[in-house]
């Protein structure tokens, strides 16, 4: 029966209803038309990290967009909600920053994990990026020190339209046309 009801899921994020989706190790989460939340799990795979934080997630309403944050394995992960007025909703392990009073009337949200390993050492960097409506970005970074990154010309980004964050980078869409990025690719 499980097997049935997460096959429908899966089959239900494929629908253009989906506004956004985000998907993570074995997750895959889109937002509908309506703003609540659509999250399937890989069948085979042992969910009890994320289980908490399904079910909270699950009952978010007027959500624009979605992100997964981490493995589960790491130690910041969980899913955060951009709400259609601005504002953030959260289930996660080590994520209470979102709770400040600077994360909000924001249009979008990124995480990126920056994988500083060296030589079996393992060094995981997390960044996060809200958009805010007036086109300037927010930012929160563990280990700021660590990360080679020129953080301070990125807190100077403003006039964006977008933004978009991978595997080690981050970059935003001004709106004169012109890209902004920054991370290890470069």
């Amino acid at each position: 029966e499980e097997q049935k009801r997460l096959l429908a899921e899966r089959r239900a994020l494929i629908r253009p209803a989906a506004s956004c989706i985000s998907i993570t190790y074995r997750n895959v989460i889109a937002v509908k038309s309506d703003g609540t939340l659509l999250w399937a799990v890989e069948a085979s795979s042992d969910t009890s990290a994320w289980n908490q934080y399904r079910e909270a997630a699950l009952s978010w309403k007027n959500i624009s967009q979605v992100v997964l944050v981490g493995k589960g394995n790491t130690k910041t992960f969980g899913v955060i909600g951009v709400r259609m007025d601005g504002s953030l909703v959260w289930a996660g392990k080590n994520l209470s920053f979102l709770d400040e009073d600077v994360w909000t009337d924001l249009t979008a949200m990124v995480y990126t994990e920056v994988d500083r390993s060296r030589r079996g050492y393992h060094d995981y960097h997390d960044v996060f990026v809200g958009l805010k409506r007036d086109g300037h970005i927010i930012l929160h970074v563990t280990d700021e020190d660590k990360l080679d990154w020129e953080i301070d010309k990125l807190r100077e980004w403003d006039n964006l339209t977008k933004i978009i964050g991978g595997k080690n980078y981050i970059a935003g869409l001004k709106s004169d046309g012109t890209v902004v990025a920054e991370g290890q690719w470069k």
